[in-house]
């Protein structure tokens, strides 16, 4: 394992920081950018904090699929949508649902 300096360790945790917070918290979400940083080990923190940046298109990155598990925030969000009656879903949309 290679040794990283100080500045480079802070620098590591802020990324990751920068990361949670784009994942919004969400569980879900945490463990597809885990999955998709496992499944590619090379892959820089960094970008995938800048695919996640763009808000416009952050429901369509947090996406993994490896052929056998198939994780998706918008199709959890969708499934929730779903499920839900007439006056709450009606809210859900006025208040930045995807639908």
């Amino acid at each position: 394992m290679a040794k990283i300096g100080l500045k480079e360790a802070i620098q590591a945790r802020s990324r990751r920081r920068e990361l949670a917070v784009y994942c919004g918290g969400l569980p879900l979400a945490l463990e597809i950018e885990a999955a998709r940083l496992s499944s590619d080990p090379g892959l820089p923190i960094a970008d995938l904090g800048a695919q996640l940046a763009v808000s416009q298109a952050r429901l369509s990155v947090l996406h993994y699929d490896d052929g056998g598990q198939d994780l998706s925030v918008r199709a959890a969000f969708d499934d929730s949508y779903r499920r839900l009656h007439p006056a709450p879903a009606e809210l859900f949309c006025h208040v930045g649902g995807t639908k």
